[in-house]
């Protein structure tokens, strides 16, 4: 069945134009995804084409051919330097405008590649699928380091489209030629109907794309402490319901709360730009000593939460050991004749817990052990001791 080009013409031009608005829409609503910009002007030029090459009959060829298609190179050009800019790059506009500029030399310029509709096809289809490949390249490098999901699905469909042009390009090449081209029964209906489902597919999965990661931005705004850059309350949180779950698994596991002496005195004596510096230097302490899985967050002012997999009461203990000893190196040259501490305390989680509430209030208890042992010493201003406090649900017999 034969599709008539000029209704395919007419369906491709506003759904491209819908699209385009909308990608127009979204960088209006936020004008820092400059992306949506570049996707939205090569939505335009693909409209702008689809219009001129309906109107092939009313224009000069010479002009319209030449023009036409160097607003479809430009376009997916456009798209590309979108991409560029999506995935933290420069992007690039000579490069597009420049083979835009190249194919209209090449289809203008009378030749034996500008004189058939076969080498017009190759030549336009070349241009564009290069375009077409690089941001499948782009995508799917951006997708792993950043793991969205839909930028790796996007760089799939930009490889896919990049085969239906080939194939289009070829099954044209062979099918069609310049006097069929406008005819109610000619195949360019069957060649031009799947650019209007590319068209809608491809905005669709560019916008979901860049929804995927502006939801992992706000998750991560969510649950990481602005100060630190390490998880907030609400984070730990959710790290321990994770935790719990894998313990549920046979794994074991211990949170363990960090609590940095005498901050007020440091605020008062230093500043509380040094005050600020010492909790970073802590966060930092905490996640230089961390292993694949382990967690850190802060949850108070001064007090932090780690989280460790797979750990028994030895191991925990060692491993906030070396935490504290990284900190005192660490902290030592922002105070200056005063040698910052922190407190320990360990809750074991066992296989039957279910209560994220019962294992805090365990650590917190082991916690403020931990503090009231250090009461004694606690005027000494070069002291550099912690006390490490561990319980479980079974024995809370202090180890100090």
């Amino acid at each position: 069945m034969a599709l008539d080009p000029h209704t395919i013409f007419l369906v491709l031009a506003v759904v491209v134009f819908v699209l385009g608005a909308a990608q127009f829409g979204f960088y209006l609503l936020c004008r820092r995804d400059t992306w949506f910009l570049y996707w939205g002007a090569g939505d335009l030029c693909v409209t702008t084409a689809v219009i001129l090459f309906s109107q092939f009959q009313h224009l000069p060829l010479p002009l319209a051919v030449p023009l036409t298609n160097s607003f479809l190179v430009l376009a997916w050009g456009l798209c590309w330097s979108g991409c560029r800019v999506f995935c933290g790059h420069r992007p690039l506009l000579a490069i597009p405008l420049l083979a835009a500029a190249a194919v209209f030399a090449i289809l203008a310029i009378g030749s034996p590649v500008s004189a058939h509709l076969a080498g017009r096809l190759l030549v336009v289809s070349a241009a564009m699928d290069i375009f077409v490949v690089i941001i499948a390249w782009e995508l799917l490098q951006t997708g792993r380091n950043e793991g969205l999901l839909l930028a790796r699905i996007c760089a799939g469909i930009a490889a896919g489209i990049a085969a239906v042009i080939v194939i289009r390009a070829l099954w044209g090449a062979s099918v069609l030629n310049d006097a069929m081209m406008m005819q109610h029964d000619s195949p360019l209906g069957m060649l031009l109907l799947p650019s209007v489902a590319v068209a809608l597919v491809w905005n669709v999965c560019l916008t979901l794309m860049t929804a995927e990661r502006m939801r992992g931005i706000l998750l991560h705004d969510a649950c990481c402490d602005e100060l630190t850059q390490v998880l907030n309350r609400r984070g730990v949180r959710v790290a321990l319901w994770h935790t719990l779950r894998r313990v549920a698994s046979n794994e074991t596991a211990a949170l363990v709360l960090l609590d940095l002496d005498y901050l007020k005195t440091v605020n008062d004596t230093f500043g509380h730009a040094v005050g600020d510096s010492l909790l970073r230097c802590l966060a930092q302490s905490a996640d230089t000593q961390l292993r694949l899985g382990d967690s850190v967050g802060r949850i108070g002012g001064d007090e932090f939460a780690v989280i460790l997999r797979q750990v028994d009461q030895v191991q925990a203990t060692a491993i906030t050991e070396r935490l504290r000893a990284e900190f005192a190196g660490a902290a030592a040259a922002l105070c200056p004749n005063f040698s910052p501490t922190i407190s320990v305390g360990i809750a074991y989680i066992q296989r039957d817990e279910r209560s994220i509430d019962q294992i805090i209030a365990r650590a917190d208890r082991s916690l403020y052990q931990a503090k009231e042992a250090r009461l004694p010493r606690s005027h000494s201003r070069r002291s550099t001791e912690s006390v490490v406090v561990t319980s479980n649900p079974r024995a809370t017999t202090a180890d100090v």
